[in-house]
Formats: structure tokens, C-alpha cells, sequence
């Protein structure tokens, strides 16, 4: 059994802290699952903010290199899941039941087939029911973007910034 055993029964998740709260055009560079020291399991995306379609002063900066973590907690395996699931799902413009143990296995491996792919990010700070001066991000991952819908939502010079060799 590993880390994303009971990945099918697992519903989406939203919750985490590392990114901004706005609404973004990003690409996917990195997605990769491991296990760091004195902390345990951790998923991250890593992501290239490509454009910001709203926000404020405090969101991510267009070009800002940012990392979205989801952390693997024994007591509550199905937060960590749905987390996954949501981003995977999301990404790919799949349904929930598409996503099981074997395509969270595939996302985070060497050759994650998500790497490169862009997609839409809604990221919005809710406070903690139990703990109103506590606030989570809640993340709604769009599916990824095709090559027009691309040149569409970014200027001529993003385009040439961000993908030097093209869409």
C-alpha cells in the first residue's frame, strides 16, 4: 500500500497556505511528492505565475516562481488525498473517479505528465472556523489551457517570456 492508497474513495480537498490569494494563469513546472525530514510526506506543485487575472497588492507576482504544498497527516489521510485529487482532476479536466491511486502515482513521478501544462488558479483566504484569526487558502485548479487559449489570455511579450522555443 503507498502514500495514495484509498486515493478512489477520496473526495476533493481545497485547503492549504502557500499561495496568494487572487486568481492567476500559471504553468506547471514541477510536481513531485517526497518525504522531508522531521515533517514527513509532502506533495509539491511548483508553478510560474504567468499572469494575474485578479487580485491585490498581496497577490503573486506576474513571472513569481511559487510552490503549493500539501502535507500527508496520518489522523486525516483524505484531506491529503483530496488535496491531490483536486489538483489532478482540475489540471486535466477530468472527474473525480478518474483519479485514483495509480494517476496520483504518474503526477508526481520523474516525468509527471503535468509538468508544462498551464493552468487557471483561484486561490481564496477563508478564515478557520475554529480559529477565526487563522486563515486557509482554498484552491480551485482550472483545466489546462490550449495553445490559443494561451495567446489569448497573454500579451505578445509574455508569450515570447515565458515560452521562448513556443506554445
Amino acid at each position: 500500500m503507498g502514500i495514495f492508497s484509498g486515493m478512489e474513495s477520496a473526495s476533493r480537498g481545497y485547503t492549504s497556505n502557500f499561495v496568494q490569494p487572487g486568481r492567476y494563469i500559471a504553468r506547471i513546472d514541477d510536481v513531485s511528492c517526497f518525504e522531508k525530514a522531521g515533517v514527513g510526506t509532502m506533495w509539491k506543485n511548483t508553478l510560474t505565475v504567468l499572469s494575474v487575472e485578479a487580485g491585490d497588492d498581496e497577490s503573486n507576482a506576474v513571472g513569481e516562481q511559487v510552490q503549493v504544498y500539501f502535507k500527508f497527516d496520518q489522523r486525516w489521510p483524505n484531506m491529503f488525498l483530496g488535496k491531490v485529487k483536486s489538483f489532478i482532476a482540475g489540471v486535466l479536466g477530468v472527474s473525480d473517479d478518474q483519479v485514483g491511486e495509480a494517476e496520483a502515482e504518474e503526477a508526481s513521478g520523474e516525468n509527471s505528465p503535468l509538468v508544462g501544462l498551464v493552468t487557471t488558479l483561484s486561490a481564496v483566504a477563508t478564515a478557520s472556523k475554529r480559529q477565526p484569526e487563522k486563515t486557509f487558502t482554498n484552491y480551485s485548479w482550472g483545466k489546462n489551457l490550449s495553445a490559443t487559449e494561451i495567446q489569448a489570455a497573454l500579451s505578445e511579450e509574455a508569450v515570447g517570456r515565458f515560452f521562448p522555443n513556443g506554445l
